[in-house]
């Protein structure tokens, strides 16, 4: 899961500046250019944090349900903002949306991977996890940037990014549901 989402985060996020000043046209003052790279980055950022909020009440369906949501609508999102024939501002706009899954599935981690570990072992087994996760994805902006090469604008290579999402759907059957508590142990007091 982290490989997954890491390299669909930085596929993505990592090409906002270029997509911002294609999107604002090569004729464009070096000021509007940086208006729109501002703003691109903006509404991916503000989506990613309402994302990573929303990972709390999400995880309440179950980690499977979490991570199904999070993909199916990552995989969208990156399709229809970059697959789409939209007007610069309405495609800076659906930044907000693929920040939302993208960026806010990392929100998960935070809470899911120490989950995974005994006690002793969850800073080094939730660290190991997402960074060799990290090491990994590294990839997928050498990817996507190997496709800008081929490609007629920007979005037409990162819309293929979603790809990648819609594979980690193959994945969700294999993520562990944590064992939840149902009841004090006897003798225990409440707290």
């Amino acid at each position: 899961m982290c490989i997954v989402t890491l390299v669909a985060w930085w596929g993505t996020n990592a090409f906002l500046p270029l997509v911002a000043a294609f999107l604002a046209g090569p004729d464009a003052a070096p000021s509007v250019r940086a208006g729109f790279i501002t703003y691109a980055s903006t509404m991916f950022n503000l989506g990613g944090l309402v994302g990573t909020l929303a990972t709390i009440p999400v995880a309440r369906l179950g980690r499977r349900a979490l991570f199904a949501l999070y993909l199916a609508g990552g995989a969208a999102s990156i399709w229809v903002t970059f697959g789409g024939d939209w007007e610069p501002v309405v495609r800076m706009r659906l930044l907000f949306l693929d920040g939302l899954t993208v960026y806010g599935v990392a929100g998960t981690f935070s809470f899911y991977l120490p989950e995974l570990f005994p006690t002793r072992l969850r800073g080094t087994g939730a660290g190991f996890c997402y960074n060799a996760g990290r090491y990994l994805a590294a990839a997928g902006p050498f990817v996507v940037g190997r496709a800008l090469g081929a490609a007629a604008t920007p979005m037409d290579a990162i819309r293929w990014m979603a790809l990648v999402p819609l594979a980690g759907l193959v994945l969700v059957p294999f993520v562990v549901e944590p064992r939840r508590l149902t009841a004090a142990a006897p003798g225990s007091a409440a707290r």
